[in-house]
């Protein structure tokens, strides 16, 4: 694949909030932070986050495992009812 088909840009925007390694992502736009704490993927991460599922999908299937889906975000109810909120 060509590096012009992954709309690489970098910024030279650092943020102030961010550690280290966000703040390369991000300036390599491989991360693009939507609001506090959210952030949205670039087509590199995208690309090896697929190939980290595939493998885990391939392993699962190999051992004869059933795959599970949860929520990503989940209301704080849950969490206070079982103290660790």
């Amino acid at each position: 694949m060509r590096m012009k088909r992954l709309g690489i840009k970098t910024s030279y925007n650092r943020g102030e909030e961010e550690a280290l390694s966000q703040e390369i992502l991000i300036q390599s736009s491989q991360l693009k932070r939507h609001s506090a704490g959210i952030y949205g993927l670039g087509p590199l991460i995208l690309k090896a986050r697929n190939n980290v599922i595939n493998i885990i999908k391939d392993t699962l299937e190999k051992y004869n495992c059933v795959e599970v889906s949860l929520p990503t975000l989940q209301p704080k109810q849950i969490w206070a009812e079982s103290g660790r909120f």
